[in-house]
C-alpha cells in the first residue's frame, strides 16, 4: 500500500467518526434544549452506544496499521507525506490515537458508570448541603483519576496527565507560572476596588420580556457576524454552544426578566465559542485542521467577546439608545454612566458562576491548587470542605455561608472533569493577551464598535485564531498570533489600565 493511500483511507475513517461525533452533538443539544423529559433514559443509551461506537472506529486495529504505516513516534510523519496540511493532520490524529488506546476500554466504561451515579449523589448532596452524601464518590473519582493519569504517563505529576486531555501539552508548572502572579496581585486589587462606592440598580421582577431579549441577542450575534443560515440560536437553563459542523453552529442563552446583563454577556460569550466553529476551515472538514486547538483557546474566544467586547464601553455606547427605546421603563431615571458602572463594579462572590472579571481567576487558582493536592495526594477529599472555605477567605476576602455555595458548588468533579478548570483562566489570560495585539493593530476600535461596527474583529480572529485548527498547541498558537508567550501581566496591566490602579 501507498502512503498516499493510506493516508486517504485514515482520512476517510476520520470522516466517518467525526460525522457520528456531530450526530452525538445534536443528541446532546436536544437534550438540552427541546426533548421532554421523560426521553432522558432512552437518550442517556442512544448516546452510549454511540460513545462506544466511535471509540471503537477511532481505537480500531485499523486506524493502528495505518498510523504505522504513516507515523513513528521517533521519526515523525513519513517523508513520503510531503504535503504540509497532511503531515500536521497525520500527527494529530496519531496523538489522539496514541492517547486514547493507554486507556483500557474497562476504565473508560467504569468512570462512565461511577458519573452517572455521582451527578446524582452530588445534585442531591447539594440540594441538602451534606458533603458526606457525596464524599464517596467524590473520593472515588480521584481515585480512578489517578489511574487513569498512570496509563497515559507523564514525567513529573499525575495531575499533568490530567492537564494534558483538555490542552495538549499543558503542565501543572506552566499552569502555576501563569497562576502565581493573580493569586499575588489580585487579591490587592479586589480590596481596592471592592471599597470603591457604586451602588448596584434592582431593576426589579419582569422589567425586561425574554422574546424582547431573545430579539436583542439575536441581533448582537449577527453583528458579532454569525449568519441565521448557518445558526440557531436557543434558551436552555444554562447557556452553553454545540458545533454539529462549521455551517450548523448552535449558541444558547438563559434569561431573567430582572437581570437584561445576563442574558446580554452569556450570548456574547457563546457566539465567541459559535464563531471559532464556524470559522473552522471546512476545506478540512473531518480531520483535526477543522477543529479547535484546545479548551483553553476555545474559552478565550469566548471571554474576547464576553469581556473585552462586551463589558467595554463602547460597545454599551452603542448598545444603550436601542436599550432605552426597546425597554423604556427601566431605563428611564438610568444614564450609560450608571449602568456601565453596573456593569464593571467588582464585588466578590461565593459563586464562580457569578463573579466578575477581577475575581472570577482566584476561584479556578483556588480550584487548580485543590485538586492538584488531591491528585498528588497531599490531602483528602474530607479536608476540602475546610480547605476550600480558607483558600475564599484568603484570596476573596470571603466566606461560604453554607457548603452548597462553598466546594459543592460545580458539577465539574462529579462529572469526572478532573484538571478542567484551569483552561478558564488560562482562557481569560490568552484573551487580554491577544487583546493587547488587537488594540495595537486597530486604535481605532474604540470609534468602530461604538459605531457598530464589529465585523473587523469577527475577520481578525478568524484569520488570528479560528482557521489554524490544530495546527498549533495553545502556547504556540497564542506565541504566533502576538508575537509572546503567553504570560499573566497582560491580564493584570488590561485590569490596572480598565479601573485606573
Amino acid at each position: 500500500m501507498s502512503k498516499q493511500s493510506a493516508y486517504d483511507q485514515l482520512i476517510e475513517r476520520s470522516k466517518h467518526w467525526k460525522c457520528l461525533e456531530s450526530i452525538s452533538a445534536l443528541l446532546e443539544w436536544d437534550q438540552e434544549t427541546v426533548m421532554p423529559p421523560a426521553g432522558s433514559d432512552y437518550r442517556g443509551e442512544q448516546k452510549a452506544a454511540l460513545a462506544e461506537e466511535i471509540y471503537k472506529l477511532k481505537a480500531s486495529k485499523e486506524v493502528g496499521a495505518l498510523l504505522k504505516d504513516l507515523f513513528d513516534a521517533k521519526r515523525g510523519v513519513t517523508d513520503e507525506i510531503t504535503n504540509p496540511d497532511q503531515r500536521v493532520i497525520v500527527e494529530r490524529i496519531a496523538q489522539d490515537y496514541d492517547e486514547l488506546i493507554k486507556l483500557p476500554i474497562e476504565l473508560v466504561k467504569k468512570k462512565s458508570s461511577l458519573t452517572s451515579h455521582a451527578v446524582s449523589k452530588w445534585a442531591q448532596a447539594k440540594k441538602e448541603g451534606k458533603f458526606s452524601i457525596f464524599a464517596p464518590q467524590l473520593k472515588e473519582l480521584f481515585d480512578l483519576a489517578r489511574e487513569e493519569a498512570e496509563h497515559l504517563g507523564y514525567e513529573k505529576s499525575p495531575y499533568d496527565a490530567l492537564l494534558n486531555q483538555y490542552d495538549h501539552g499543558l503542565t501543572s508548572e506552566k499552569v502555576a507560572a501563569l497562576f502565581n502572579p493573580l493569586r499575588e496581585s489580585l487579591s490587592p486589587f479586589i480590596e481596592t476596588l471592592s471599597a470603591r462606592e457604586c451602588p448596584l440598580i434592582d431593576f426589579g421582577p419582569n422589567s425586561f420580556s425574554e422574546p424582547e431579549q431573545i430579539k436583542l441577542c439575536k441581533e448582537l450575534l449577527q453583528k458579532m457576524g454569525l449568519c441565521p443560515t448557518r445558526h440557531n440560536f436557543h434558551t436552555t437553563n444554562h447557556p452553553f454552544c454545540l458545533s454539529i459542523c462549521p455551517n450548523d453552529v448552535r449558541p444558547t442563552s438563559h434569561f431573567l426578566t430582572d437581570n437584561l446583563l445576563g442574558g446580554v454577556l452569556a450570548a456574547c460569550h457563546e457566539g465567541g465559542h459559535a464563531l471559532y466553529e464556524a470559522n473552522l476551515n471546512t476545506k478540512f472538514r473531518g480531520t483535526p485542521l477543522c477543529e479547535f486547538a484546545s479548551l483553553s483557546i476555545h474559552e478565550s474566544q469566548s471571554l474576547f467577546w464576553e469581556n473585552c467586547i462586551g463589558t467595554s464601553r463602547p460597545f454599551w455606547e452603542h448598545l444603550y439608545p436601542q436599550l432605552k427605546e426597546q425597554f423604556k421603563t427601566p431605563f428611564e431615571a438610568i444614564s450609560l454612566d450608571q449602568f456601565y458602572a453596573h456593569i464593571v463594579k467588582v464585588c466578590p462572590s461565593t459563586i464562580r458562576i457569578y463573579a466578575d472579571r477581577v475575581t472570577y481567576p482566584l476561584h479556578i487558582v483556588l480550584r487548580f491548587e485543590l485538586e492538584k493536592m488531591l491528585i498528588e495526594k497531599e490531602i483528602e477529599t474530607e479536608d476540602l470542605p475546610a480547605l476550600w472555605d480558607e483558600k475564599m477567605q484568603s484570596y476573596l476576602g470571603i466566606t461560604p455561608p453554607n457548603i452548597s455555595e462553598g466546594v459543592l458548588q460545580d458539577i465539574h468533579w462529579s462529572a469526572g472533569l478532573i484538571g478542567y478548570f484551569p483552561t478558564y483562566t488560562l482562557g481569560l489570560l490568552y484573551a487580554t493577551q491577544l487583546f493587547d495585539t488587537f488594540t495595537r493593530k486597530f486604535p481605532d476600535w474604540e470609534t468602530q464598535v461604538a459605531a457598530g461596527n464589529w465585523a473587523f474583529i469577527n475577520e481578525w480572529l478568524k484569520e488570528t485564531i479560528h482557521t489554524h485548527g490544530r495546527r498549533f498547541d495553545s502556547d504556540a498558537l497564542i506565541t504566533h498570533a502576538t508575537g509572546t508567550a503567553p504570560s499573566a501581566n497582560y491580564y493584570l496591566n488590561y485590569i490596572k489600565t480598565h479601573y485606573n490602579l
